[in-house]
């Protein structure tokens, strides 16, 4: 029996009025789009942190390939436009926040190079006048060329109100490359999703 890629079992943290994240389950496998949905709030990048080793559950656990090292999965799980995490700033030319992507990456990062990468952008233009859908794209796509990564966790995309018809694509294809891709959004999203769907706080 093939063992899955990440494993989440039961993890949770506490919270007043309300956990900041309910007890979760999540199997997740190499060349795999899942989507967990949940209200927004905390839970979102809460499951986020724990995922990628940064913050410790009250209870359950995270296995990366069998391994409960949370320093395995600081380097194999990335993070993308979680908020108040690794969301850009609003503020800054998308430019700038791409040549950091690459920069992170390990590639070249001077304008030139994300003028090639990127040649449909305006560099100058800040953030928060890039169009959405394309940002969203091409943050998926600089975070999988960071070395070592093997999950990438998109977290709630429809905030922006990017929909899963302008994200799908994108993760369907970094999934075919062997990438395991998760995707939190809100209820809103739920049933404009083509790919398995999940509970945040789905624990069984």
């Amino acid at each position: 029996m093939t063992r899955s890629l990440l494993v989440a079992a039961g993890i949770h943290v506490g919270g007043h009025p309300r956990p900041l994240l309910p007890p979760t389950d999540l199997e997740l496998d190499a060349g795999e789009v899942r989507v967990l949905v949940g209200e927004p709030g905390p839970a979102h990048t809460t499951l986020a942190l724990v995922l990628a080793g940064r913050f410790r559950p009250d209870a359950g656990e995270v296995r990366l390939d069998g391994s409960t090292a949370d320093r395995d999965r600081r380097v194999a799980v990335a993070l993308v436009d979680v908020p108040g995490v690794s969301e850009p700033d609003e503020k800054v030319p998308f430019g700038t926040v791409l040549g950091e992507e690459l920069a992170m990456a390990g590639r070249p990062s001077r304008r030139a190079a994300v003028r090639e990468w990127a040649p449909d952008l305006a560099l100058e233009v800040r953030t928060e006048d890039t169009p959405v859908e394309r940002r969203t794209e091409l943050l998926l796509r600089s975070a999988a060329l960071r070395p070592g990564v093997r999950v990438l966790v998109l977290t709630l995309p429809d905030r922006w109100g990017v929909t899963p018809a302008q994200w799908q694509p994108v993760a369907a294809e970094l999934a075919a490359e062997g990438l395991a891709v998760l995707v939190t959004v809100g209820e809103t999203s739920r049933h404009l999703v083509g790919v398995a769907v999940g509970e945040i706080g789905g624990a069984a």
